[in-house]
């Protein structure tokens, strides 16, 4: 999916904890061509602007209490053994009841993994350098992803080693909101809609072959009120 294919979409509904992608076609596996000008970020060097620990969140404090409350009716049920926090900080969002043996963070500042309690093992790494993720196949049980899909250049690489390093039909999520370092985000992401922004992430899974892919909001838009801070959600099994 294209810059034009998404600002194409129709607007969504917005009605909170429905799928919003219900009649709407995606790329399937291994479909689409996806142009690396549109995923091109106006600075480019994450040595610099990571090597700085940053111990602020980067959400609302209702909008991580939705996004917690959504993972624990989400993931809490699951028998997750090992759990995998992608571009991880010092907070990974997870419920106290949600008690993985294991929790992986992986991450671009070290002292902020450092001031995680919930990690149980903390890997530096910048996915824009490397996308390839230091763990065997099928190896975690489920995986998280906050605020930072907006960043990577290579998304499609990104949800590919994430299919690979999941147990079969193990979930997958993403979740984003209305707030970013603009000047870190592609070029796709700064030109779209947060509703286009869904149905993007959406055709990501189903282009690297995620399956029962949905797209639902925690917190809606609200045309003409700041005071909103929309959050999303997207989830696939691998």
């Amino acid at each position: 999916m294209d810059l034009a294919a998404a600002r194409a979409i129709p607007r969504l509904t917005r009605a909170v904890g429905v799928n919003v992608l219900d009649g709407l076609s995606l790329p399937g596996a291994g479909a689409g061509v996806w142009e690396k000008a549109e995923y091109a970020r106006m600075d480019k060097k994450d040595d610099r602007f990571y090597e700085r620990p940053r111990f602020e969140g980067h959400m609302k404090v209702q909008t991580l209490a939705e996004l917690s409350k959504y993972y624990e009716a989400f993931l809490g049920p699951r028998d997750v053994a090992r759990h995998f926090d992608c571009c991880s900080s010092f907070d990974s969002h997870l419920p106290a009841d949600y008690t993985p043996q294991e929790v992986v963070g992986l991450g671009m500042n070290g002292p902020e993994l450092e001031k995680n309690p919930r990690l149980t093992q903390r890997v530096v790494q910048n996915l824009n350098k490397e996308s390839t993720l230091p763990f065997p196949d099928n190896h975690f049980q489920a995986g998280t992803n906050v605020a930072s899909i907006e960043y990577l250049a290579k998304p499609l690489k990104h949800l590919g080693e994430a299919r690979r390093v999941l147990a079969p039909q193990a979930p997958y999520v993403v979740a984003f909101t209305t707030r970013a370092f603009w000047t870190k985000a592609t070029h796709i992401w700064k030109e779209l809609t947060h509703e286009q922004r869904m149905v993007l992430v959406a055709s990501y899974f189903t282009a690297s072959g995620f399956t029962h892919v949905e797209a639902r909001h925690l917190i809606a838009p609200v045309d003409g009120d700041d005071s909103v801070e929309p959050l999303a959600v997207v989830h696939g099994f691998a």
